[in-house]
């Protein structure tokens, strides 16, 4: 739609150099329609980028307990209990 916008300016432009439709609101009404339609295309590119933002499914929460398990475990005091067969972080 932009191409098609961009065309219409294009020739409302052409149209209002020549000079039998100089005085005729033909190439204002082009323009105006050619406007119109880029709008729509700005519309419509917008509404596609919030329908791509809401299908995005990004669950980075497991990630980020892991890193603040490894920071808990590496920066804090811990208490280290074992018995024959297992290792407990207390």
């Amino acid at each position: 739609m932009k191409g098609a916008g961009e065309t219409g300016k294009f020739f409302g432009n052409v149209i209002k150099s020549i000079p039998m439709f100089k005085d005729s609101n033909i190439d204002k009404d082009m323009n105006e329609n050619a406007s119109k339609l880029e709008e729509m295309e700005t519309r419509k590119n917008e509404n596609i980028a919030a329908q791509l933002v809401g299908r995005q499914k990004v669950d980075v929460s497991p990630f980020i307990e892991n890193l603040k398990t490894m920071d808990h475990l590496y920066n804090d005091p811990q208490v280290i209990l074992f018995d024959k067969e297992k290792l407990y972080i207390a």
